[in-house]
């Protein structure tokens, strides 16, 4: 083999292993872009029904209750005391159905809510 085609090889497979670093740090860098786009509105649709929280609205009001349904544009919260016994066995006090866009804060442990 000529001097020049081994170092033309040598050079082609740099390049290769180069391109590979290239296509796996875009790929990379996509994939985070794609998590942090994820919006509070995603969270919302991934909460599970029958998880307890507390809810904060745009304009103070405050409930907390078990996650009874969750739809395109609303979260339905059957409202239960926050002390007492097992709070997602309870019977709800009320039932609230709340805007998506009502919602300023979710809150899943009890000792946060007061922060």
């Amino acid at each position: 083999m000529d001097p020049i085609d081994s170092e033309l090889a040598d050079l082609e497979g740099r390049l290769a292993f180069h391109r590979r670093l290239d296509a796996e740090a875009e790929a990379r860098d996509r994939f985070l872009a794609a998590e942090r786009a994820e919006t509070f509105r995603d969270f919302l649709i991934a909460l599970p029904v029958g998880l307890v929280v507390g809810v904060v609205t745009l304009d103070g009001a405050e409930m907390w209750g078990r996650v009874a349904a969750v739809g395109v544009d609303k979260l339905r919260l059957a409202e239960v005391a926050r002390e007492g016994p097992a709070p997602s066995r309870l019977t709800p006090r009320r039932v609230h159905d709340i805007r998506f866009e009502a919602i300023a804060r979710v809150v899943r442990d009890a000792e946060e809510w007061n922060r």
